[in-house]
């Protein structure tokens, strides 16, 4: 079947151009006795060569045939899949803006949660760390106060020692201890 498909056209080209050259050299009509034996020679060439190699140029051919066919399949499958691959990359760049604002806002509210923890913290360490200085305060004062009331007392106590020793008689002194006594034994 292939060699008959090849071999037509390759007949039809002989026989024109065999017609060609015979009108060329000036003849009035064709020899037809060369054109025949042209014709033989050429079909018992194709026959020689088709059982020669047609085995071998059918296999050729059918498997080159068939390669066209499948890589042509390939290049529809990788093409289909190259056009899904580019409408998904249009997706992701047309939803990238929306992508990068939401994880902008996302890292912002955490952000912001993170900056009120901290701010929440901060103000309870503040407000602790003024009780404590308040209480220490408070501490040094009553602390300041009973020294200074230690050394009142003591001055007001010499003082008064003093100004009794200067004024205070004998006999006064005397009657003192008196009433003194007489309250401690009557309570």
């Amino acid at each position: 079947k292939l060699f008959f498909c090849s071999a037509a056209p390759v007949l039809a080209l002989a026989l024109f151009a065999t017609a060609a050259f015979a009108a060329e050299e000036g003849g009035h009509g064709l020899d037809w006795k060369n054109l025949i034996f042209r014709v033989i020679n050429i079909i018992v060439v194709l026959a020689i060569l088709y059982k020669a190699a047609g085995k071998k140029l059918a296999a050729f051919f059918g498997k080159r045939r068939k390669d066209i066919v499948e890589d042509f399949s390939s290049h529809e499958t990788r093409r289909e899949n190259a056009r899904l691959a580019l409408v998904d990359v249009e997706r992701r760049i047309a939803n990238l803006e929306a992508e990068r604002k939401a994880i902008l806002d996302e890292y912002r509210a955490q952000g912001e949660m993170l900056k009120a923890e901290i701010v929440a913290r901060a103000e309870q360490s503040a407000a602790q760390i003024a009780e404590q200085a308040r209480r220490g305060a408070e501490n040094e004062a009553m602390q300041a106060l009973e020294i200074i009331r230690a050394q009142v007392a003591g001055e007001i106590v010499e003082e008064a020692e003093k100004i009794l020793r200067e004024r205070l008689s004998a006999e006064d002194h005397l009657r003192l201890i008196d009433a003194s006594l007489k309250r401690v034994v009557l309570n």
